[in-house]
């Protein structure tokens, strides 16, 4: 899916603003050669994080009604290390909100973008809470 993007198809160019990764941990701010948001035990315990908090803190007024329904059948199973859907479920639009809001931590908060606060009285990492 990502090839033709990447290196353009039936007469479109190739497009240049695919996402390459930078991890959190690394000094040194090359990106990685792979295109795409890596997925793994790492990344996938982060992105989930930046979810349960936007979830718990009830940051995210645009949820859809796929996303919450899902998200409603996303569960810890007794094999297995990682929370995912319930049996017979899907959780590609949980996955996909957890990658954006995980993305929106590394590089969306801008203080010059907005002059809202937050309930505690500081800067809201989260523009749509901007009074």
């Amino acid at each position: 899916m990502i090839v033709p993007l990447r290196d353009g198809r039936d007469g479109r160019p190739p497009y240049p603003m695919l996402y390459r990764h930078r991890p959190d941990d690394r000094t040194e701010s090359r990106e990685s050669k792979n295109i795409g948001y890596p997925v793994n035990a790492k990344t996938r315990s982060l992105m989930l994080s930046c979810l349960a908090r936007g979830l718990r803190e009830r940051l995210l007024p645009w949820m859809t009604e796929g996303a919450i329904s899902q998200c409603s059948t996303f569960v810890h199973w007794e094999t297995g290390t990682s929370p995912r859907a319930a049996q017979g479920c899907h959780d590609d639009c949980v996955l996909a909100l957890s990658i954006a809001l995980d993305l929106y931590r590394r590089y969306g908060y801008h203080p010059e973008m907005f002059r809202g606060k937050s309930r505690k009285g500081g800067p809201t990492p989260y523009p749509w809470l901007a009074a």
